[in-house]
Protein backbone atom coordinates (compact mmCIF):
# COMPACT_ATOMS: atom_id res chain seq x y z
CA UNK A 1 0.00 0.00 0.00
CA UNK A 2 3.05 1.92 0.81
CA UNK A 3 4.44 1.91 -2.89
CA UNK A 4 1.23 2.92 -4.23
CA UNK A 5 0.58 6.30 -2.17
CA UNK A 6 4.19 6.80 -2.60
CA UNK A 7 4.25 6.28 -6.39
CA UNK A 8 0.96 8.71 -6.71
CA UNK A 9 1.27 11.34 -4.62
CA UNK A 10 5.02 11.18 -3.26
CA UNK A 11 6.84 10.75 -0.47
CA UNK A 12 4.91 13.18 1.39
CA UNK A 13 1.71 11.20 1.18
CA UNK A 14 3.55 8.86 4.33
CA UNK A 15 2.47 12.03 6.70
CA UNK A 16 -1.29 12.09 6.52
CA UNK A 17 -0.45 7.81 6.77
CA UNK A 18 1.09 8.10 9.67
CA UNK A 19 -1.31 10.73 11.12
CA UNK A 20 -4.66 8.89 10.51
CA UNK A 21 -3.09 6.30 12.71
CA UNK A 22 -1.79 8.78 15.58
CA UNK A 23 1.75 9.29 14.65
CA UNK A 24 2.35 12.76 14.46
CA UNK A 25 5.54 13.56 12.20
CA UNK A 26 8.29 15.60 13.26
CA UNK A 27 9.66 18.65 11.61
CA UNK A 28 12.37 16.72 10.10
CA UNK A 29 10.78 14.03 8.91
CA UNK A 30 8.31 16.38 6.83
CA UNK A 31 11.95 17.97 5.70
CA UNK A 32 13.34 14.38 4.89
CA UNK A 33 10.88 13.79 2.65
CA UNK A 34 10.26 16.54 0.73
CA UNK A 35 13.42 16.42 0.26
CA UNK A 36 12.85 12.60 -1.13
CA UNK A 37 10.21 14.07 -3.31
CA UNK A 38 12.24 16.95 -4.71
CA UNK A 39 15.10 14.57 -5.71
CA UNK A 40 12.68 12.02 -7.22
CA UNK A 41 11.30 14.89 -9.20
CA UNK A 42 14.28 16.43 -10.54
CA UNK A 43 15.84 12.62 -11.63
CA UNK A 44 12.38 12.24 -13.26
CA UNK A 45 12.81 15.70 -15.51
CA UNK A 46 16.68 14.23 -16.40
CA UNK A 47 15.50 11.18 -17.40
CA UNK A 48 12.82 13.21 -19.93
CA UNK A 49 15.64 15.23 -20.80
CA UNK A 50 17.82 12.70 -22.16
CA UNK A 51 14.67 11.26 -23.61
CA UNK A 52 13.68 14.03 -25.86
CA UNK A 53 17.45 14.62 -26.87
CA UNK A 54 18.03 11.56 -28.19
CA UNK A 55 14.60 11.61 -29.77
CA UNK A 56 15.11 14.88 -31.43
CA UNK A 57 18.85 13.34 -32.44
CA UNK A 58 16.91 10.67 -34.12
CA UNK A 59 15.20 12.52 -36.02
CA UNK A 60 17.71 15.17 -37.29
CA UNK A 61 19.83 11.80 -38.57
CA UNK A 62 16.65 10.50 -40.55
CA UNK A 63 16.63 13.95 -41.94
CA UNK A 64 20.27 14.30 -43.05
CA UNK A 65 19.51 10.74 -44.91
CA UNK A 66 17.04 11.55 -46.93
CA UNK A 67 18.42 14.77 -47.44
CA UNK A 68 21.97 12.57 -48.83
CA UNK A 69 19.82 9.87 -50.50
CA UNK A 70 18.34 12.64 -52.56
CA UNK A 71 21.44 14.32 -53.35
CA UNK A 72 22.83 11.68 -54.16
CA UNK A 73 20.94 10.55 -57.12
CA UNK A 74 22.62 11.59 -60.24
CA UNK A 75 20.56 14.87 -61.85
CA UNK A 76 23.61 16.01 -64.20
CA UNK A 77 26.16 14.19 -65.51
CA UNK A 78 28.87 14.43 -68.44
CA UNK A 79 27.21 12.46 -71.20
CA UNK A 80 24.06 11.76 -69.36
CA UNK A 81 21.44 13.54 -71.98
Amino acid sequence: MDAVITFNDGAQSRIRVLEEIGIKPGHYMRKALRIIDNKRVCEAEIAIDKASKEARIRNKRGKQNKNLEKSNKLDYSAGLF
